[in-house]
């Protein structure tokens, strides 16, 4: 019974991302990004061509489609990276250097194909192999299938870290609202990875389980992996198909070349006194897509000059500025909501916050306190 609900759920795992790869190379959005998980996506099938294949003749593993399997999981490492660089818009330096391990991996294991190595069980140090054969063998294997891949887990969480790190700035500074543009599910996505490597090489040493059941955590933790991956992509789709309007709505705006541009005391002054009036008038930053060009095209300017100002005249970026006159009319609220009218994420989204959990963030970072601790205290202050 457990061999068989292992089957299915290499069957599904196939068809659910051969449907996703026509999904992704046909929806709107960021088409290199798309195309981009859309590789991915081909990759992790033809990775899963082995478990495929043991299934369909499990007396009769081909070692070609072990080698196909081995380098679309090295493969699949430097597409992803390609894809998060995508999402941002940034190009991809030295290409060549992400190939060195699938080709090292290559060139180490396309001997078997002459030599009649024998198809491991499993892609590690401790995998089955027939008696009597190399033990130089087991090592190749060792070599390419943990070895670089541990070496490519390493590498690419810190290349994707450094990149969701350097773009952070650049975020603060363009929009009012970061979720979906953090990658915190790529983050969350590459630890889990770990940890489940850690998990399969603990269990091999300590643990005896059977094949079955040991294909059952695997084919589980794939699909689950495959799942996340899809639905991250999904979302990030939708939320940067939006940046990529705001984009299009930045080109109509006057440019500004020189983005260092220093403000004299009367431009800086002309732009505060038109930005006070704009926020006792509008209460603009309530629109919780907001954006810098947005609000740079409400006062008459450029982003480059906008960005300028806060910085040079408020001290603060795009991001904190918005968000420290969202936490007053948080606070407004609060106040004229003591008897529980709105709930706490109410008055969030009204405020202009786009989830509960940045509302409850922000908002204790500049006050010190949550949300639900200020309004006690207001209803503390209001019964005395």
């Amino acid at each position: 019974m457990v061999e068989q609900f292992n089957h299915a759920l290499v069957y599904v795992q196939i068809i659910l991302a051969l449907f996703f790869i026509v999904v992704f190379c046909t929806i709107k959005g960021n088409k290199k990004a798309n195309r981009f998980i859309a590789i991915f996506l081909l990759l992790f099938i033809v990775f899963a061509l082995y478990d495929l294949n043991a299934v369909l003749q499990p007396e009769k593993p081909l070692y070609f489609v072990y080698l196909l399997s081995s380098m679309a999981l090295l493969l699949a490492f430097p597409v992803f990276y390609f894809y998060v660089l995508s999402l941002y818009d940034i190009e991809p330096k030295k290409i060549a250097y992400h190939f060195i391990l699938p080709l090292a991996g290559f060139l180490i294991l396309f001997p078997g194909m002459f030599a009649d190595w024998p198809t491991p069980v499993y892609y590690n140090n401790f995998m089955i192999l027939e008696e009597g054969r190399q033990e130089l063998t087991r090592w190749n294997y060792f070599v390419v299938n943990d070895l670089f891949f541990t070496v490519q887990v390493v590498i690419y969480s810190g290349l994707i870290l450094k990149v969701i790190k350097t773009i952070r700035p650049q975020l603060e500074e363009n929009y009012s609202n970061l979720e979906g543009k953090k990658l915190k599910w790529v983050v969350y996505l590459f630890i889990a990875l770990a940890l489940m490597y850690v998990f399969y090489f603990v269990t091999e040493l300590f643990i005896d389980f059977s094949f079955a059941q040991y294909d059952l955590i695997y084919y589980c933790f794939s699909l689950l992996f495959l799942m996340s991956v899809i639905y991250g992509a999904f979302r990030q789709n939708e939320h940067f198909y939006l940046m990529l309007i705001n984009q299009h709505q930045e080109d109509k705006l006057p440019s500004e070349a020189n983005t260092s541009i220093k403000l004299t005391e009367e431009e800086a002054g002309i732009i505060h006194e038109k930005l006070n009036e704009l926020v006792s008038t509008e209460k603009f930053y309530t629109q919780r897509d907001l954006t810098l060009p947005q609000l740079a095209k409400m006062l008459d300017t450029n982003k480059n000059v906008m960005s300028q100002f806060l910085n040079q005249n408020l001290h603060q970026n795009f991001y904190k500025y918005i968000n420290s006159l969202r936490v007053e009319e948080a606070k407004k609220l609060l106040v004229e909501n003591v008897d529980g009218r709105y709930s706490m994420e109410g008055i969030g989204y009204m405020a202009g916050f786009n989830s509960k959990t940045t509302f409850n963030t922000v908002f204790k970072a500049q006050t010190g306190m949550s949300p639900s601790v200020f309004k006690s205290q207001v209803k503390v202050g209001r019964g005395r």
